[in-house]
């Protein structure tokens, strides 16, 4: 996983830097709740929520940030960055979404949703569609599969293959989680032009495992991990016990006798 990593404890942005790695952290667990609806729901919330806050505790430091008013805006009049953001509409999207969060209940979801039963790894042989309804989980999905439905050979080496894409009525345009991903990018930049305007070094943008750095603008200030999940998802689940399949693939050099 990449991330900005905060800066010195004694920077003074400390908070809006935390609250930027709180909205990637939700993102993830967004993103790992993607077959769960209930899970979904509330983690995808919880990042617009959080996102939506990086401009609140942004403007609470004001005082910290020389020129603030010219360079971010005010509530009578929009400076560089507040023009900026209301320009993009996706922008405008996330400050409605959280107000419609925080005053009137859940978003509303326009959702596709898959399922299949699979009889082959190998792609072969019969395939079966399984009745599904937007807000149900996996384990309801294969509690629907028509009873003699499929044979014990194929309820024995099956699978059920589950395909999802989430979208928010008022922005059909964006899968969600890629909705957020690009609205982050753009609360990325606002946080690392901050930092520019106080003279301070921008967070570092690096892999924390690998220790690898990129340049975040090149990216539109998406970290990698947040880039390509706009297609629908696929969640291949074993028809005999329910558990998850994943295929792995492997390089390996081998001699003519190994081949064999």
């Amino acid at each position: 996983m990449t991330e900005h990593k905060d800066g010195p404890s004694g920077c003074p942005l400390a908070a809006v830097d935390r609250r930027l790695g709180d909205a990637h952290r939700l993102w993830h667990e967004a993103e790992a709740a993607y077959f769960d609806p209930d899970a979904f729901r509330l983690k995808s919330q919880l990042t617009i929520q959080t996102l939506r806050s990086i401009t609140f505790i942004l403007q609470n430091q004001k005082r910290r940030i020389p020129g603030f008013d010219e360079w971010y805006g005010t509530t009578d009049r929009d400076g560089l960055w507040q023009k900026r953001l209301r320009d993009i509409p996706l922008m405008r999207w996330l400050v409605e979404a959280r107000n419609k969060i925080e005053k009137q209940g859940d978003l509303e979801a326009e959702s596709f949703v898959r399922a299949e039963i699979i009889a082959s790894h190998l792609d072969e042989g019969p395939r079966l569609e399984v009745p599904t309804r937007l807000f149900e989980g996996p384990e309801v999905l294969l509690r629907r599969i028509p009873a003699g439905s499929v044979s014990e050979h194929e309820r024995a080496h099956g699978s059920v293959k589950i395909e999802r894409r989430w979208v928010e009525s008022d922005l059909p345009e964006f899968e969600l989680l890629d909705a957020l991903a690009t609205a982050y990018g753009h609360l990325s930049e606002l946080v690392a032009d901050a930092h520019r305007q106080m003279g301070l070094a921008p967070p570092r943008t690096e892999n924390h495992e690998t220790g690898e750095r990129f340049d975040a603008a090149t990216l539109g200030w998406r970290l990698p991990c947040m880039i390509g999940h706009d297609q629908p998802r696929a969640l291949l689940l074993s028809l005999s016990d329910g558990s998850r399949i994943s295929f792995e693939s492997e390089r390996r050099e081998t001699d003519l006798t190994g081949a064999e």
